[in-house]
């Protein structure tokens, strides 16, 4: 490779742990996986397929650490652009792993990082939870490390994610079809909200004859109601966990809480499917599915506008019992005060993501766009 953009030069510091620190380079740690490449005879596709499962073992740990710190959001979820902006015990391992990547066979990553996202799926259709879900169409769950590893890898211009979610299921073709399902439902829900009945004692009329049946039938129709309802239940509840475990979804989402451009995140829609319909708004399809990544992309527009806000009306929005959203921009000041030293992320994300004080809203747009 090249290994331009991807620190060829730059020198880390050591782990800290107990070896005395000291400074690695990862040009010395590239030449020095080479050279086990060739002493030992390694398939670099191997070897690029180890390198992969230990940064996603390695992006495991820093979600777990942030647990533990408490750096969660109401204790529950972890912010993950907080972790990966400031990351002092994780930066040095990372930063080496990503330049040896850049170093290998990358156009082996998408067809490498899919069969991985595809044995997730395999595997759960082959248990008997697994089943059912198959038998919905639903795919299997795939851990947030796969996810936010790949997030990683994008951001760094080590995968194209329009290579790569040709490999992922549910396809955006499913994910637009269930939204124009989720729409043409919803929008029925709305009427009948807006329906008024003008014929109320015959409603009641009929009503009273219907119970008087069920007690002469033996209250089958009850148990025909009951039954109906039951699947109706299970039905929207195996489409919310279609939603849940759909990869597209997963990986978008792990763009957005990462701090990605917007272009870079939604480009996971943008797929040889899709890219025949152009009127179809991946984002917007995804925000109203699955309310963890609607909440995900408000908090990317809070993080985004967060200086531009607290210099125009910060002081107005706590006046008014709104709290601003300058806590989402602390982590990025840290990581400028330490000069990103401890970021996992590119240099080119923060640049993108975060509006100055004296952005404009036709800078807003832009970014929003």
């Amino acid at each position: 490779g090249s290994g331009k953009g991807s620190g060829e030069g730059e020198k880390v510091e050591g782990s800290g742990d107990g070896d005395g620190g000291g400074v690695v380079s990862v040009r010395q740690a590239r030449t020095k996986v080479r050279e086990l490449i060739g002493a030992f005879d390694l398939d670099p596709n191997r070897v690029l397929d180890l390198l992969v499962d230990t940064l996603e073992s390695e992006v495991a740990a820093l979600l777990l650490l942030g647990k533990g710190n408490g750096r969660g959001k109401g204790g529950t979820d972890v912010d993950v652009g907080d972790l990966l902006a400031h990351a002092p015990t994780h930066a040095t391992p990372v930063r080496i792993l990503l330049g040896i990547v850049a170093d290998l066979k990358r156009d082996s990553l998408p067809h490498l990082l899919g069969f991985k996202y595809a044995n997730y799926a395999a595997n759960t259709a082959g248990t008997a939870g697994g089943a059912a879900a198959g038998a919905t169409g639903a795919i299997g769950p795939t851990p947030p490390t796969l996810h936010l590893t790949t997030a990683l890898l994008i951001l760094h211009g080590l995968v194209d994610p329009a290579q790569l979610v040709r490999h992922l299921a549910p396809t955006v073709d499913e994910l637009q079809s269930r939204y124009e399902d989720y729409r043409d439902a919803y929008g029925k829900k709305i009427k009948k909200m807006g329906t008024v009945s003008l014929n109320a004692a015959a409603a009641v009329a009929t009503s009273t004859s219907a119970n008087e049946e069920k007690k002469d039938d033996g209250g089958a129709t009850a148990t025909a109601a009951t039954s109906a309802t039951t699947s109706a239940a299970a039905l929207a509840d195996a489409s919310a966990a279609e939603i849940d475990n759909n990869q597209i979804v997963g990986l978008f989402h792990a763009l957005v809480e990462a701090g990605a451009p917007w272009d870079v995140a939604t480009s996971v829609f943008a797929g040889p499917a899709a890219a025949d319909d152009g009127g179809f708004d991946g984002a917007e399809a995804v925000a109203s599915l699955h309310e963890p990544t609607g909440r995900a992309i408000c908090s990317w527009v809070k993080r985004s506008i967060a200086p531009a806000y607290d210099d125009r009306v910060g002081g107005i929005g706590q006046d008014l019992m709104r709290p601003s959203p300058s806590g989402a921009a602390s982590t990025k000041d840290r990581a400028s005060e330490d000069g990103g030293r401890y970021s996992l992320l590119p240099s080119s994300v923060s640049a993108q993501t975060i509006l100055s004080a004296s952005a404009s809203l036709e800078d807003l747009s832009t970014i929003l766009g």
